[in-house]
This record gives structure tokens, C-alpha cells and sequence, in this order.
């Protein structure tokens, strides 16, 4: 099997497993005390400019395919941006940018009442949204996959993580919310 064919099956899996994890697990932390997982940074946090280098979004489990417990746990306390995280080695900016741009185009395709179903599955969605046209992102309607590729591109997603973004969201959304909207989400991205 090629390595970068083994890499997509490897984090196909591990944001599976970690997915389940997260849905099965309450949500208090090990001190007994609530956490605000999925929570999108405030709108008027200072970004930092997104790598310029052609493997930006790479990170050592990315290219080991290797995740450590302490990865799989940050995913799971951190949402759907944790997990982008820890499985892609992408900063905050991005992770918040890549989630905001596909509730964009799950906005821009799905009727109102599928896309409050979609958005309830990710708490702080509509900020999420907000912060990917704050970074540059989503600057008119994506459009469709193409569309959505370019916004990755201009987070500074490599192409080869940028592959892995929408699936990793995708499944934590139809994990999150359900197969039913999960079913919604996918429709919009295929």
C-alpha cells in the first residue's frame, strides 16, 4: 500500500475512533468540571499569518501516521478543531478557517431548516463561519468542492492535508449530530 494511501486510511481511522470516543464519553474532564469543547475563538483574537511553505498543515503524525494519547485526547476536548489539530498539525486559525468555509457552503447549498440541523451538531458554528471570512477564506459563496479547496488554500492548507480536512469534519458532524445529518453534510460535499 502507498504511504500516502496508508497516511488517509490511518487518519480515517484514528479520527474514527477518536470520534467515537468523544460521542461516548459525558462532557466533564478528568478534575470533574465542564469543559467548552468545539468553541471557536472570539472574532477579535489577533491572527498570525498561515505558512507559506508548500507542506503548511503537515505535522509529525501526518507523516509518521502516528497519533500519541496525548493527540487523541486534545482531539476529543477540543472538538472538531482539536481534532484537526492533532490528526493534521493545523494551528488554531486554520482549524477554526476550514470549518467556518464548510458550514459555508453547507449554508449556501442546504435549506435553512438542514442547515440549523448541520450548524447545531458544531456549537459556535455561526462564529466558525464568521472566522473563515475574517482569515480571507470565504470572501463570496464557495460554490462547491472546488470552491472549497480554494478557501482551504488560502488558510495555507497543503493540498495533500487540505485532502484530509473535509472527511475529518464531515465524519465528527455525522457522528456529532447523527447519520441522518451527517447524510446532510455529505450531500453538500460531494
Amino acid at each position: 500500500m502507498k504511504p500516502s494511501i496508508r497516511l488517509g486510511v490511518f487518519a480515517s481511522l484514528a479520527a474514527a475512533l477518536v470520534l467515537a470516543a468523544a460521542c461516548s464519553s459525558s462532557s466533564t474532564g478528568t478534575s470533574g468540571t465542564t469543559t467548552a469543547a468545539n468553541t471557536p475563538p472570539p472574532a477579535s483574537t489577533t491572527t498570525s499569518p498561515a505558512p507559506s511553505s508548500s507542506t503548511a498543515g503537515t505535522s509529525h503524525a501526518a507523516e509518521t501516521g502516528t497519533m500519541s494519547a496525548a493527540g487523541a485526547a486534545t482531539a476529543v476536548d477540543g472538538g472538531v478543531t482539536g481534532l484537526l489539530g492533532s490528526s493534521l498539525g493545523l494551528t488554531g486559525d486554520q482549524s477554526s478557517g476550514a470549518v467556518g468555509s464548510v458550514l459555508s457552503l453547507a449554508q449556501e447549498k442546504l435549506s435553512a431548516s438542514d442547515y440549523t440541523k448541520v450548524a447545531n451538531a458544531v456549537p459556535g458554528a455561526s462564529g466558525y463561519v464568521q472566522k473563515a471570512k475574517d482569515l480571507g477564506a470565504v470572501t463570496g459563496p464557495i460554490g462547491d468542492v472546488n470552491g472549497l479547496n480554494a478557501a482551504y488554500s488560502k488558510l495555507g492548507i497543503s493540498t495533500e492535508v487540505a485532502s484530509q480536512v473535509t472527511p475529518l469534519i464531515s465524519n465528527y458532524i455525522g457522528k456529532a449530530a447523527g447519520p441522518t445529518v451527517g447524510g446532510l453534510l455529505s450531500s453538500v460535499l460531494q
